[in-house]
């Protein structure tokens, strides 16, 4: 709160003015508001030996009875408890009795408190009733801004002043109270949390997105704005001081070249100013419906974009930033006059969401070494001088060449191509530079220096995209599988989609999140499947169908930067032990490997997701028995290509939505069964028992592993079935047992097996199984097995 009661004499009414007095006159109250002074004659609680306190004006004498207290304009304050005559400021007994810091603080408190003991917010339609005479009769209107919460309540009025020195815009805050005594009104300067300007504008449903700027400003561009939209609508303007008429800030909307943007939005001013971005009540703000667009502070440098991002931080939703371009001055306002002599800007303000980080260069303050420091801060001004913008891409870990017109002729096609930067383009970029400048700098300093100046300007174009999607409202994620895939309309693919659409927006927002699932579209060939995963990830080179979960980390590193959907490669042909390793692949939540020419690890969090997709005649390769809960089973129909297009954007809009609401990304736990249930028709089937029952011979043999697998088809290396094959075989009997054949170890099958014996022979031959007569030395007979058809 503030504690300086000095009013300008031109504020104030007759019957609240007091007089100079004249020099060694007691003053018994030393506020110009009398309720003031009856505030402070009601303090009881004070450092001990005090009975009560005065504010005290510089050059004043008081009751010698009276304890005094200075409050400096810096704040500090001083207290003296005279004994005898009254005693002037720069009496020398006015230091005698000095607080600590602490007492300081508590005196300062205290008399606050008590000055301020019934602050209540006051309903906006009261506002001009209860407003002093004088505030509504002499100040401009324009000059008078309010600030409401969302309930239309009034928190506290700012008056603009108009005759500094120095013309700066600077500000004196009124409080509204209840109080009797005290006319409705108390000075002061707001602290903490501050209601909004305007902000009762935030819970207006109406369609209008919700324009954010620096200061009270935006009380008087959204009076010029109702003022303008009630003209047109045929009606009078209000006369409200509180909506007001400015006629400048009239005129200026009328010859703005934004004047439609303006007229289409309601505008919200956050107090405290740049420096202070944590003063404003960003509440309001995040539960607000529709679009909300931030106007960054026009100052000089870079605090108003500073600003702009810590708030954007507080409010946590995708929020629209905005940014006057170079034409404007700075400090250039949106309720200022628009420069008549600058030239007309293509538009009045640039898009920037979210804001990139600035890099700002001064090479006398170059903390590096000085050789260093010199081909840094030149190389930044040589690539300003020939127009090279270059930026880094934090999604795809890349620097990007984003404009080279300074270097290239007019009629090259590439002047304005955005594409990654290359070692020709830094050569191209370095030799402009010796040919411009005739400067030769050491070429791999010279390349340092472009990659770092590119990576201290970062976007993530997959966010900035979500960021400025805006959602219209319609449900389309609940039911985006059937909608457009053709896919069954049940609970479990709802829940399939909207899982699957939010955990996708929320590891490009949050990288690294952990979703160790597999959406797996199980659908005939060419039914569109890969194209429909191509259509989701917006653009072409977001997406990638050559993911493989047998490439070692390097590769899958290089294969998914800048990638945020993947299709897993050939599916169908994923089993045994690659299903393992898929299953070890979805649990993981970063990428890790040394790269080619680094010698440190680089740690890459997964941004993208993993997508399989399966014809139906080829989809048995899961594990019976398993849950398979990581593999989500999608049947699909007729796949809309053309809706899906049509609908992505507003899809990922609502995705976006309500993963900034927090919705969770885990399958609901009541749902757990039924996506098991899902897979069974997907398992493998690998019953081997009665096959093998029907061709053994029951008093046993031997024969070899490798045989019962070309029996029964088996690969080697297919881990699931070879272990099918072994259950099969122990439960017939048949034991797994090590034989040395010719000094070589091979493994068998054998039951009841006699040395000697001959081996069970398995070579397919006539459709029916043919058993020899026994042997005429009475050894043990040969089974030979033939391959049922």
């Amino acid at each position: 709160m503030g504690t300086e009661f000095r009013m300008d004499p031109r504020l104030a009414d007759e019957e609240d003015r007091f007089a100079s007095p004249a020099p060694g006159t007691p003053i018994k109250w030393v506020s110009q508001i009398p309720a003031v002074g009856a505030y402070i004659q009601r303090i009881g609680a004070f450092p001990t030996g005090m009975r009560r306190a005065v504010i005290g004006l510089k050059g004043k004498r008081y009751d010698e009875d009276q304890i005094i207290v200075f409050f400096d304009r810096d704040g500090g304050v001083r207290i003296a408890d005279p004994a005898g005559d009254a005693l002037a400021e720069d009496d020398p007994d006015l230091a005698r009795v000095q607080p600590t810091a602490d007492e300081a603080k508590a005196i300062k408190s205290s008399v606050c408190n008590a000055m301020f003991p019934s602050l209540r917010p006051v309903p906006l339609e009261r506002l001009r009733a209860s407003m002093p005479g004088w505030l509504c009769a002499e100040l401009d209107a324009g000059n008078i801004f309010s600030a409401t919460n969302a309930a239309r309540e009034v928190e506290f009025v700012q008056i603009k002043h108009w005759n500094e020195p120095d013309s700066a815009k600077k500000y004196r805050s009124l409080f509204p109270t209840d109080h009797p005594d005290d006319g409705g009104w108390i000075w002061g300067e707001p602290e903490g949390r501050l209601a909004l300007f305007n902000g009762h504008l935030l819970a207006l449903d109406n369609g209008r997105p919700k324009v954010l700027h620096e200061g009270a400003m935006a009380v008087a561009i959204n009076a010029a704005v109702e003022r303008a939209r009630a003209i047109e609508a045929g009606l009078e303007p209000s006369e409200c001081p509180m909506l007001g008429k400015r006629p400048s800030l009239a005129g200026l909307l009328d010859s703005s070249p934004a004047r439609e943007f303006l007229l289409s939005a309601d505008h919200i001013g956050w107090p405290g100013g740049a420096g202070k971005p944590f003063c404003a009540d960003v509440g309001p703000i995040q539960t607000a419906p529709g679009r909300i667009i931030m106007v960054a502070d026009h100052d000089a440098g870079d605090e108003g974009l500073e600003a702009s991002n810590v708030l954007i931080r507080r409010i946590g939703r995708p929020v629209d930033l905005v940014r006057f371009n170079d034409a404007f001055p700075d400090r250039f306002d949106m309720a200022d006059t628009y420069p008549a002599k600058a030239p007309r800007p293509e538009a009045l303000m640039t898009l920037v969401s979210p804001a990139p980080d600035l890099v700002t260069i001064e090479a006398r303050t170059s903390n590096r070494p000085p050789v260093v420091a010199k081909i840094y801060d030149n190389v930044a001004r040589a690539l300003r001088a020939l127009d090279v913008q270059l930026t880094y891409d934090v999604f795809a870990s890349r620097e990007v060449l984003w404009d080279i017109r300074g270097i290239l002729p007019h009629d090259d096609d590439r002047r304005s191509e955005r594409r990654p930067l290359s070692d020709k383009d830094v050569r191209a970029i370095y030799l402009a530079v010796n040919s411009r400048f005739q400067w030769n700098p050491d070429h791999g300093w010279f390349k340092e220096a472009v990659v770092t100046l590119a990576q201290a300007k970062r976007f993530h174009p997959v966010r900035d995209y979500i960021d400025r999607l805006l959602w219209d409202g319609e449900a389309r994620v609940d039911g985006f599988f059937a909608r457009y895939f053709g896919a069954e309309d049940s609970e479990l693919n709802r829940e399939f989609g909207a899982r699957v659409l939010i955990a996708s927006v929320r590891r490009i927002r949050r990288p690294g999140t952990k979703f160790d699932y597999t959406p797996t579209l199980i659908g005939p060939e060419g039914g569109a499947k890969s194209t429909s995963i191509r259509v989701m990830s917006v653009r072409d080179e977001w997406f990638t169908d050559s993911y493989d979960i047998r490439d070692d980390p390097k590769e899958t590193i290089e294969q998914c930067r800048g990638v945020w959907h993947a299709e897993l490669a050939e599916m169908s042909a994923v089993r045994g032990k690659d299903l393992a390793k898929v299953k070890k692949a979805l649990s993981k939540v970063q990428d890790s490997a040394r790269m080619a020419y680094d010698r440190l690890q680089t740690y890459m969090p997964r941004q993208y997701m993993l997508w399989g997709t399966m014809n139906p005649e080829e989809a048995q390769i899961l594990n019976p028995g398993a849950m398979n809960r990581r593999f989500w089973m999608i049947p699909v129909g007729r796949i809309d290509i053309e809706a899906l297009k049509r609908d992505m954007a507003q899809i990922w809009a609502e995705a976006a939505h309500r993963e900034a609401q927090g919705e969770t990304i885990e399958l609901p736990e009541r749902l757990w069964g039924a996506a098991h249930e899902a897979t069974v028709p997907y398992h493998q089937d690998v019953t081997f028992k009665d096959t093998l029952e029907a061709v053994l011979p029951e008093e046993g043999g031997r024969v070899r592993v490798e045989a019962i697998r070309l029996f029964l088809g088996i690969h080697e290396k297919d881990y699931m079935p070879s272990q099918k094959m072994k259950q099969a075989m122990d439960a017939l009997g048949w034991k797994r047992t090590r034989f040395r054949v010719e000094s070589k170890p091979t493994y068998f099958y054998a039951k009841n097996y006699k040395d000697g014996a001959e081996d069970v022979d398995l070579r397919p031959a006539t459709p029916e199984p043919v058993v020899e007569p026994p042997a005429a030395d009475g050894g043990k007979k040969i089974v030979n097995l033939r391959t049922p058809m």
